[in-house]
């Protein structure tokens, strides 16, 4: 029975991971995972900031991405 309500977690965690293609402009998201076919893209988008853990609100998609990110800190600053 653990193992069945584990599956239905990882199931529901799925549902909430989309591409950055199937946002609309206005939404807004945080980056978990990076995925690209290309080590240069990969490289080009962490070089912009893109990186796990940032927030990222779309403004734009044709003809071209346009996003604002945002970096969260989980440090304490005493």
């Amino acid at each position: 029975m653990t193992e069945h309500k584990g599956e239905e977690t990882l199931e529901h965690i799925w549902t909430l991971i989309v591409s950055l293609s199937e946002l609309r402009s206005g939404d807004a998201c945080r980056v978990v995972y990076i995925v690209t076919k290309f080590q240069d893209r990969s490289d080009i988008i962490s070089g912009i900031g893109i990186l796990p853990g940032i927030e990222l609100k779309v403004h734009q998609r044709i003809p071209a991405f346009v996003l604002q990110i945002r970096q969260f800190s989980n440090m304490n600053i005493f």
